[in-house]
Formats: C-alpha cells, structure tokens, sequence
C-alpha cells in the first residue's frame, strides 16, 4: 500500500487589537487544523521569482453543526485522510478524506447559544515557497444593502509556513457578538448566511471562495 505523506500543524491566528480607536476585537483567537496529502506535482523546490500570484486554487468549503470529537491522541476525528496514513481512517482505502457532514441548514438556537460552528475549506496549494505564510481570512454576513450585518470577521491570519498538495484547513468557530476583528458582529438570525473565505501565499493575490447556508 502507498504511504500518504501528512502534515498537520496548528494555526496561529495574528489579530490585530485596535484598542486606541475603540473598535472591538476578536474575543476567541481561531484554530484551524491544516492537513495536506504529498507535495504537488506541479511544483518542486524553493520558489525564487516574485511572489506575484498565490497560485493557490479553492477547490470546495462547506459548514456543519457537528464538531469533530477528540481521538485518543487528544486530535480531531476529522479531517482523516484514507490509506493506512491516518489511524482514524485507516480501514479506508487510500484515495479519499473523511469530513463532517456539510449542512445548508444549521441550528439558529445553537449558533444564538454561542456554540460553535464547523467551517472546513479545501485548496490546492501549487505555491513552491516553503518560507511564506499560508494566509487565511474568514467573514459571514447576513442580509444585503443597507441591511447588512457581520455576523463573524476573522480578520487576516497566518496558517503557518506554506505546503504544498490538495490541502484541507478547518475549524471550529464561534459566530455572532464578540466575534469579529475589527467590525461590529451582531447576533445571527434565522435565514440565509454568506460565508467567504479568502486564501493566499505571503503577499500574493488572495482567493476568494464563497458558500451560503441558512439559521434556522
């Protein structure tokens, strides 16, 4: 059987306080869990040209009520990749992950309760620097025009020094008062959700991928 290479590495959110305005901060500093199956093939070796594209691709990102239990490593159920490489998953044949459900509708009395929510997106990272941050920023709103709300606002923050291959970050994220960077995040209400997840390598061009699902 063909061994899949894996790394995992905790997130360190960078938040910046904006205590002299007044503006209110993050009051939970987000942790996203970064699993990669094997280098991409497309690139090798350090990149030495400028770094004026991310060259980073979202593939898929989705939400779920269901927040990955801990294994006997005190590590999250899920993500687990297939193929023996992974002890939680490892009956499964290689070729596959196994992910929480994605849900269109998510429990409003939850969310209003300040539990979490599960956010997962998956790139393919074709960036050959080793030494550039992986970045990530994560807002959810509600409503349009003039009624527009934030419900969560991440801000920018680093995912650690870049890897490359088919890449899944996720996490569990609390949403409404208290929870954003630099706006004002409101409570949720019932109704549809706009999650957009931006993903860039140092300071190349941010990626942008965008999900809706709904309170309910």
């Amino acid at each position: 059987m063909t061994k899949i290479r894996m790394f995992m590495f905790a997130a360190l959110a960078v938040i910046v306080a904006f205590g002299v305005c007044g503006q209110p901060v993050l009051a939970a500093t987000p942790h996203f869990q970064v699993r990669v199956v094997g280098p991409s093939s497309g690139q090798v070796g350090e990149e030495v040209s400028p770094d004026v594209s991310s060259k980073v691709y979202e593939l898929a990102s989705g939400v779920s009520d269901s927040i990955p239990p801990l294994d006997g490593s005190s590590l999250p159920d899920w993500p687990c990749f297939t193929g023996g490489s992974d002890p939680d998953c490892s009956s499964i044949p290689a070729g596959g992950v196994v992910v929480s459900y994605p849900q269109y509708t998510l429990s409003l009395a939850d969310a209003v309760a300040g539990d979490a929510i599960w956010i997962y997106w998956w790139i393919e990272d074709d960036n050959a620097s080793k030494t550039k941050p992986l970045n990530a920023s994560i807002t959810i709103t509600q409503g349009t025009g003039a009624g527009l709300t934030t419900i969560l606002q991440t801000g920018d923050f680093s995912l650690g020094n870049n890897v490359q291959g088919s890449v899944i970050i996720s996490g569990a994220v609390g949403v409404g008062v208290g929870n954003c960077a630099t706006a004002t995040c409101v409570a949720p209400v019932a109704g549809k959700a706009t999650m957009k997840i931006d993903t860039w390598v140092g300071t190349g061009a941010k990626v942008p991928g965008t999900s809706v699902f709904q309170f309910k």
